[in-house]
């Protein structure tokens, strides 16, 4: 049995990174709420020409803090964050800062997730960032045990049932690396050619030259690193795609956990690796429904919603896995205290699809079916209604969309060359709109294509003998098991749980539309969904 995680943390001087990011703020809510003993040495970036001291002060008043604030009121928070919270000011993809010593737990969580990164940042940050950040930690004369967060995604596109161990790939993470760092300097080479540059100034002269030189000036600049932007995201995920991962997030995690690894084993210190699959809303702590941003299922969602996005490649048998938030942080803090030996690192996959799987086709209908209960309004025009999917495959999708992108490259080029007039804007407007949702349904066809019609199932054994080895006060306080209902304290089951939902305050989206979550017990089935 491990031991209890507050005794094995109580005196522990524990390092958080990305406290501002949605993974970290739940963590270091979560110590500061229910793991009283601790020290929390919290690495952070200053923003605006402010400290990064006034960041933590300024996180706290967020709503992901509200549940401690109603137990211990702001000031018993600001005395909270004055005894036990040291900001050490730095980024992973900088220049870190010396660290105390003394340094017990380090909880990794900063990273770049986005899709499409450029190839260059995410390596700074995912790879040579994580393993500098470890070195500087040492450097400190610490030898904590390493708990990095990593992505049950870095199996990449294969097929069937990946276990919880190393991943078996040999590519080299410093090749990698150097590879990424040398095309950010080939590509912004490559932007100052003077091919590249009269081109440039030819669309802003087009667009702006009534405006002056130095309008024109300030437009070509913005569009050569918009340039370099978007040729550093094709690398990524070129690269990416050619070694077996989807995208350039999987690919850097990937090679993160092994440079992690080398470091570990040569430092002789322990090393566990958390691997959630997507982490979106919490199910019941701080509260039900709680997520900060968007994540990965609400962009699509929403514009769902709205009647954007008219079908979707997908697999309808296909598993999406998805784990609420507080889970994945109960995860981690029960891995944090059982401390693996050193020569055999530990392994955790904290998800949902092995043991209480929730396919594709099944979240389509509980969205569809929400949205006509609560249809979203259409300016002047009534309500939205929300288009059906057939699910008819990633080629006719794609088709469609080559179809689409074809026709309005057509209905650009003869509007343009019309007389100005008012109907004339009124169809350049209709146009642009159209590509618009055109464009973003390509985006996220593309970035999430893959994992929607990926045919591989997590097994969580391990994370699951940890949860069964917890206390009966700790699986009670923290619970990561995905398939229990805290509310009826039943094992999951097809019909809807018999307790009424849980109450608490709302998120938003950034459109400003509350949202809700429906609960049932066969595991996490809350719906973040917009509502008006």
């Amino acid at each position: 049995m491990v031991e209890s995680i507050r005794e094995g943390l109580r005196g522990k001087r524990i390092l958080l990174t990305g406290v501002t990011g949605f993974l970290g703020m739940a963590l270091f809510e979560r110590l500061l709420a229910d793991v009283p003993d601790t020290e929390i040495v919290v690495l952070a970036r200053g923003r605006y020409g402010s400290p990064a001291e006034d960041r933590i002060r300024e996180l706290v008043t967020r709503s992901g803090f509200n549940t401690l604030r109603e137990r211990i009121g702001d000031e018993g928070i600001r005395g909270a964050l004055a005894e036990r919270v040291t900001t050490v000011e730095g980024d992973v993809a900088e220049d870190l800062p010396s660290f105390p010593d003394g340094i017990d737990v380090v909880f990794h969580c900063a990273a770049t997730v986005s899709f499409d990164s450029p190839v260059d940042l995410a390596f700074a940050i995912n790879v040579t960032g994580a393993r500098r950040l470890y070195e500087a930690v040492l450097a400190s004369g610490s030898r904590p045990h390493l708990v990095h967060v990593s992505t049950a995604y870095v199996a990449g596109l294969t097929k069937g049932v990946v276990a919880e161990e190393p991943l078996g790939h040999r590519i080299d993470w410093r090749v990698e690396a150097d590879a990424a760092a040398a095309a950010k300097r080939s590509v912004e080479d490559a932007s100052r050619r003077p091919e590249m540059l009269d081109a440039f100034v030819a669309k802003a002269t087009a667009l702006h030259g009534r405006a002056g030189p130095q309008e024109v000036a300030a437009d070509t600049e913005e569009r050569r690193r918009d340039w370099v932007a978007r040729r550093l995201v094709q690398y990524g995920r070129a690269r990416a795609q050619a070694l077996g991962w989807p995208d350039v997030y999987t690919f850097s995690k990937a090679l993160g956990e092994r440079a992690t690894e080398e470091l570990a084993q040569e430092a002789g210190v322990p090393l566990s690796v958390v691997r959630p699959a997507i982490v979106e809303s919490a199910l019941e702590h701080p509260y039900p429904g709680w997520i900060e941003g968007f994540k990965m299922a609400e962009p699509i969602i929403l514009a769902y919603g709205r009647g954007a996005i008219p079908e979707f490649p997908a697999i309808p048998e296909g598993i999406l896995d998805i784990i609420p938030v507080d889970l994945v942080v109960n995860a981690m803090l029960a891995v944090a205290v059982a401390v693996p030996p050193v020569e055999a690192p530990g392994y955790y996959h904290v998800c949902s699809g092995s043991r209480n799987p929730l396919t594709f086709h099944r979240l389509y209908e509980l969205v569809r079916e929400y949205f006509r209960q609560h249809p979203l309004p259409e300016r002047g025009r009534g309500e939205i209604r929300v288009p059906e999917w057939e699910f008819p495959g990633r080629r006719r999708v794609e088709a469609k969309l080559r179809a689409g992108e074809r026709l309005l490259d057509r209905a650009d080029w003869v509007v343009r060359r019309l007389p100005r007039s008012g109907r004339v804007r009124e169809l350049v407007r209709r146009l642009d709109r159209e590509r618009g949702r055109v464009d973003f349904i390509r985006r996220y066809a593309d970035l999430y294509g893959a994992y929607t019609e990926l045919e591989v199932i997590y097994t969580d054994a391990r994370a699951l003998e940890l949860h069964r080895s917890l206390i009966p006060e700790d699986r009670r306080d923290f619970p990561f098991d995905a398939t229990t209902c805290r509310r009826c304290t039943a094992p999951r089951s097809r019909s809807p749980c018999a307790s009424p939902p849980p109450r608490g305050p709302n998120r938003r989206f950034a459109s400003g539309r509350a949202t809700t979550a429906r609960w049932r017990c066969s595991t996490w089935r809350a719906r973040s969904l917009t509502r008006t």
